[in-house]
């Protein structure tokens, strides 16, 4: 298999000082037994999935020195673990894709509320070995609000974070769930729905609503979540303004 990654290197290596031989892209087929006639098809999925995730992360514009440290960290725990893109198999870190869902007017946002946690959080899954991320992420925004259509507003992230679980799981304590703290480091897209549209999910322990962005930090207790949504919103707003 002829795999162009050229590309990867000279950005790794001219932007991040992150040296990538060829050997890498190797160990990484290895490790998903890519050669495997068994495995032929679950390694190559899982190498694209790869591949997706370095090109989004690339190709990201970073704002101010918090962001460039967290990309620079994301794209050297993908060179480096062989695991990291399969679900839990890494205690220490995962990568989720998040999204932060608009109305037409994007001037409200669509959350939902983790009875269980007891916070207003946003839609949030684990890269699983999965190279269809945004089609991943819009099952399962459909699946717990029963919005009939999810638009993705920009096939490009808009916000990049690492955010340590440990502050959640001091303040609320897991009673019969065995978890270890971790870091997600997460990338985060913007969609687009009709407010109209939501009805209620099937699961007993989340409900969904619409919340006025003016009002968002009356509900919202992360620091980290509210820049998310800070940032993201006013990109959208400067992608879809007007020209002058």
């Amino acid at each position: 298999i002829n795999i162009n990654f050229s590309h990867f290197k000279d950005i790794l290596m001219r932007d991040y000082n992150i040296n990538v031989s060829r050997s890498v892209v190797y160990n990484i087929l290895r490790s998903a037994d890519f050669y495997s006639p068994k495995s032929r098809k679950k390694g190559f999925l899982f190498f694209r999935g790869l591949l997706v995730i370095l090109n989004q992360l690339l190709s990201y514009c970073t704002n101010g020195a918090q962001e460039d440290l967290d990309k620079m960290r994301m794209l050297t725990a993908l060179l480096c673990h062989k695991d990291v893109l399969i679900k839990n198999k890494l205690q220490f870190l995962h990568f989720t894709i998040s999204a932060i869902i608009l109305n037409r007017k994007r001037d409200h946002i669509l959350m939902i509320y983790d009875k269980l946690k007891k916070i207003w959080t946003w839609f949030e899954v684990h890269i699983n070995n999965d190279s269809e991320i945004i089609q991943s992420l819009i099952k399962e925004i459909k699946n717990k609000t029963g919005l009939r259509k999810v638009t993705l507003l920009c096939n490009q992230i808009l916000s990049i974070q690492i955010v340590s679980e440990d502050n959640y799981l001091q303040i609320h304590p897991p009673s019969d769930l065995q978890v270890i703290p971790h870091f997600h480091y997460t990338l985060t897209f913007a969609f687009m729905a009709n407010m109209n549209h939501l009805t209620p999910g099937k699961s007993s322990q989340i409900y969904t609503k619409w919340i006025s962005l003016e009002r968002i930090e009356q509900y919202v207790q992360s620091d980290s979540l509210l820049c998310a949504i800070k940032k993201v919103t006013e990109r959208c707003r400067l992608l879809f303004s007007p020209h002058k």
